[in-house]
C-alpha cells in the first residue's frame, strides 16, 4: 500500500501527448501529490525536467510525437540516473 503522506510530499512530471488523456490523468494525479508538472511530448518533458530539478517521479506515455517516452527517459537519466520512472501506454494490440 502506498503511504498517503509520501504521495502528498512528491513532485511528479507527467508526460502525455493525447489532450483528453493528459487532462483527465493530470487532474487525478494532482489530487494526490504535492506538485504536478505537465508536458505534452518528450522534448517538452526533458525541458520541464531541466527547469524542475526537484522532480521526484516521472509518469510518461511511451508513444509520442517529436520524442517518444523511452528516448525522453534516456535523456533524463543522463541528467539524473536515479529518477524513478513509470511508463504507460494506451496502445491496443488485439494480437
Amino acid at each position: 500500500m502506498i503511504n498517503k503522506e509520501i504521495l502528498q510530499s512528491i513532485k511528479v512530471l507527467y508526460v502525455e501527448d493525447e489532450v483528453e488523456v493528459r487532462n483527465f490523468t493530470a487532474k487525478t494525479i494532482q489530487a494526490i501529490v504535492k506538485e504536478l508538472v505537465v508536458a505534452e511530448n518528450g522534448v517538452d518533458g526533458v525541458e520541464k525536467f531541466k527547469q524542475n530539478p526537484d522532480i521526484d517521479l516521472i509518469v510518461t506515455d511511451i508513444n509520442m510525437p517529436k520524442m517518444g517516452g523511452l528516448e525522453m527517459c534516456e535523456a533524463i537519466q543522463e541528467i539524473n540516473p536515479e529518477i524513478p520512472i513509470v511508463i504507460t501506454s494506451a496502445h491496443n494490440d488485439p494480437d
